[in-house]
């Protein structure tokens, strides 16, 4: 495809989400290509990137990081931590689970009906799982996104 073209459908596609969704998408431009890899590694970012509502596109050779949904701001703070040098652990902590006592049961009643290994496991729903989506958007899929929303400077090329 054409440079210019795709440059300014990209353009368009960044005005409207800022105009359509302004508490919901971030552009951060100026990342270096190390910073996108630390980035991608990242499993803080990651966790919050599998939350249902949470896009992000890190493109290496555009040096820029789309954040789109609910939880963009958790992954802005996460990125400016990453350029700063203060990515998440490698082995994000444990959650903590309260203790039988804290829940206000006894440790000794043993595990509850239906339990396995020692963990409940709650009845299977009747309605099937979402479907899980990818944890990143390549720069292809962004340029799928702007051909389906009708770019003008994309459909001139098809």
């Amino acid at each position: 495809g054409d440079p210019a073209k795709l440059a300014q459908a990209r353009q368009l596609l960044q005005e409207m989400l800022s105009f359509y969704l302004p508490d919901e998408f971030v552009l951060m431009p100026g990342l270096s290509p190390s910073i996108i890899e630390k980035a991608r590694e990242d499993v803080g970012l990651r966790q919050i990137m599998a939350q249902p509502g949470c896009a992000v596109a890190l493109e290496a050779e555009a040096g820029a990081a789309w954040l789109c949904g609910p939880q963009c701001r958790a992954a802005q703070r996460l990125l400016e931590a990453i350029t700063r040098g203060h990515a998440t652990p490698v082995e994000p902590p444990a959650p903590s689970f309260p203790t039988p006592e804290q829940r206000g049961g006894a440790a000794s009643r043993g595990p509850p009906a239906g339990a396995r290994g020692g963990v409940a496991v709650p009845p299977r729903a009747s309605s099937p799982r979402p479907v899980a989506r990818p944890p990143l958007l390549e720069p292809e899929a962004v340029e799928a996104l702007a051909r389906t929303i009708g770019c003008e400077a994309l459909r001139a090329e098809m």
